[in-house]
């Protein structure tokens, strides 16, 4: 029948209108919206099929053109055994006479000229392979050769013009620009989507229907702020049972086991350079200061300095100056990396070495720059990021990995540890916890507060993972529906899978 459309209401009606009529099968052309809802265009394999093999030009019969029959042909094959034997081989043991007066099956009778023997040599049976970008017509074909040589094609001089093989990548890439080939794109991806998110609903709807605990459990980790692909990890190792609670508990120990730890006082007990870096606002100027002020009750002022390469701001080094003047410390200011490296030399007797670096956009070419300077001062320094609670999960993926990129474009080591700054500011601490640990960074301080040096601890787990599964107030206006979380994880369906 060809192609057939389908519209109704929205996307699942559809597909489920597609299936009744066309069955399982069924292939999707293409999609739109329309005014009375969604449209889809659908076929059958059988009727693609048939299609198809009505538009083969190659499947039309061809007859094959016969030799007179009065023609001698075994004479002409002594120059050529070779040729002889393939040709021989194929001969047919009854011939045909074309030239008898008989008109059979209706066709016309057709007149050949009269060919003796004589006229025939070696060269007359030899093949002729033209070239590819020609067509030859089969009645102006001919054979040549070269007497008793092997029969081979014709190729073309090495150093000859290539103008027609030179041709074919242009026109390849000028097809992958045209306008059809990117519809064609386009609609694969809508396809795609469209599939994932029907797939994604029904699993969605038979998951309710059998394991109601599991989908409250999900729903709630996905509205604290949790990524699809953690909450799939958590999800899968939950216990059996049907309490929301014992679901949700089990789902806080999961949380405080991934978190990662580093023991500071062993880190700082080493000494060295603890370069701070981060975006701007995430608070690295304030937590340099409260590191520094416990760097210099445990190992003295005489053993703790402070630099910084924040040159951007107006005032920004003064924040750090007061912090400093209060702790009887010195602040220096560095321009570049040879700057760096030859106050590091200077102060080669000194234990601790807190570096401040600038605040800038994750995407600003100056966080490049930043990650040079480290490196042509001090490769050995420890790359220490300071991360808000307040920043989005989406931003914090993509902090940390621009951040690491640009340490390995600029040969410096990775990122060692982290700081989450803002606690008491956020609303959900989530995403943050979610990032640490799926990039396995383990976890130096956390901060919540401005007070130096008061506000900043240990990590304490059981207070991490209960404040990053616990539900806040005035969220529930925004939390996600029903409705709304197939397409959350509709990417990431081979993991939910899984857990089912």
């Amino acid at each position: 029948m060809g192609p057939q459309k389908f519209t109704a209401l929205n996307t699942a009606e559809a597909l489920k209108k597609v299936r009744l009529e066309m069955g399982a099968d069924a292939m999707i052309l293409s999609t739109s919206d329309t005014k009375n809802g969604v449209e889809i265009v659908a076929i059958t394999p059988e009727d693609l099929a048939n299609l198809s093999s009505a538009a083969d030009p190659t499947n039309k019969v061809s007859r094959p053109r016969q030799l007179d029959p009065e023609v001698e042909i075994a004479p002409t094959f002594s120059s050529n055994p070779r040729l002889g034997r393939d040709l021989g081989s194929r001969a047919s043991p009854k011939p045909v006479n074309l030239a008898s007066n008989e008109n059979t099956g209706g066709f016309k009778k057709v007149e050949f000229p009269k060919i003796s023997s004589t006229s025939l040599n070696s060269d007359t049976f030899k093949p002729s392979f033209f070239e590819s970008s020609q067509r030859v017509p089969a009645s102006e074909a001919r054979f040549v050769g070269d007497g008793d040589s092997d029969i081979a094609p014709r190729r073309k001089p090495v150093n000859g013009n290539h103008t027609e093989s030179a041709a074919a990548p242009k026109s390849i890439a000028e097809l992958a620009n045209s306008p059809r080939v990117e519809k064609l794109l386009t609609e694969i991806s809508e396809v795609k989507n469209l599939l994932q998110s029907h797939v994604a609903g029904n699993f969605w709807g038979n998951l309710q229907q059998e394991k109601t605990h599991l989908t409250e459990v999900i729903k709630h980790l996905l509205n604290t702020g949790f990524s699809p692909q953690l909450c799939a990890d958590i999800t899968r190792k939950l216990p059996e049972t049907s309490d929301l609670s014992t679901l949700l508990q089990s789902a806080r120990d999961q949380i405080k086991e991934m978190v990662k730890t580093v023991d500071a006082f062993a880190m700082f007990d080493k000494g060295g350079v603890f370069a701070f870096i981060g975006p701007t606002g995430v608070g690295k100027t304030t937590t340099v200061a409260k590191i520094a002020a416990r760097c210099v009750l445990r190992y003295g002022r005489n053993q703790v300095t402070l630099l910084t390469t924040d040159t951007y701001r107006i005032g920004a080094q003064e924040q750090l100056k007061v912090f400093a003047k209060i702790l009887g410390l010195t602040v220096t200011s560095l321009r570049d990396g040879e700057d760096l490296s030859s106050k590091l030399k200077e102060l080669s007797g000194r234990k601790i070495v807190l570096l401040d670096t600038a605040g800038v956009s994750q995407r600003d070419t100056l966080m490049l720059e930043q990650s040079k300077t480290l490196q042509d001062g001090s490769q050995s320094a420890v790359r220490i990021l300071v991360m808000s609670s307040t920043t989005d999960l989406r931003t914090q993926e993509e902090v940390i990995k621009l951040h690491n990129q640009a340490a390995q474009s600029n040969g410096v080591g990775k990122i060692e540890a982290a700081v989450i700054t803002k606690i008491d500011e956020a609303a959900h601490i989530a995403p943050v916890v979610d990032s640490i640990i799926r990039h396995d960074m383990p976890l130096l301080f956390i901060s919540n507060g401005q007070r130096v040096p008061e506000d900043l601890s240990l990590p304490d787990l059981d207070y991490l993972s209960h404040r990053a599964i616990q539900a806040r107030a005035f969220s529930d206006d925004l939390s996600y529906s029903d409705e709304q979380i197939p397409a959350i994880f509709s990417n990431n369906l081979g993991d939910w899978i899984k857990t089912s």
